[in-house]
């Protein structure tokens, strides 16, 4: 048997001090702030950098709500958060078939349930509820779209000769021939 005590896991929805913030408050503060996501993001998952970053949101909940976290708890909850974020992503991206979309209806108070007994062949046929998908899915979407959408779906252009483009989209080099 371990003799080392079982560690109490609380909610980080219900973990404020005297009406306080909760931790995911606190933590969702933290991300929203121009550039944190980024610092987060751009260091490695199980590197020193990764852990710094860790122990300045750790030290961010003490100051602000009084809330112990450890940096591995606080790293795993960011990835739960950037996981649920980029699933409701790719559900509206489907589900609208736009590659990129500010507001589509699925965000906008509708959601598809699906039946059991039913089948469906197209959206047609599918029930549809009041209550927005994407934000059951990740429901801080609307804190997490404006910061991790465009660092986790930036547009990249292809270029297939290794070629810089020029302004008109032309390599310098390359013919407009076509026989």
């Amino acid at each position: 048997m371990d003799d080392q005590p079982t560690r109490r896991r609380i909610r980080w929805d219900r973990d404020a001090v005297d009406g306080g913030l909760t931790s995911i408050q606190i933590l969702l503060i933290w991300v929203t702030a121009e550039g944190n996501y980024a610092q987060w993001v751009a260091t490695m998952m199980d590197g020193e950098e990764r852990e710094n970053v860790c122990l300045e949101i750790q030290a961010f909940l003490r100051i602000q709500g009084h809330i112990e976290r450890e940096p591995r708890d606080i790293n795993r909850k960011l990835q739960l958060l950037r996981r649920s974020y980029m699933c409701a992503h790719e559900f509206v991206m489907y589900a609208t078939g736009a590659h990129r979309s500010q507001e589509p209806i699925i965000l906008g108070g509708f959601h598809i349930i699906h039946l059991a007994h039913h089948k469906y062949e197209n959206l047609q046929d599918i029930a549809v509820h009041p209550s927005g998908y994407a934000r059951r899915v990740c429901p801080y979407w609307d804190l997490l779209s404006p910061v991790l959408g465009p660092s986790e779906f930036q547009f990249v252009e292809v270029i297939e000769d290794g070629q810089p483009p020029t302004e008109d989209g032309q390599s310098d080099n390359e013919s407009t021939n076509t026989t």
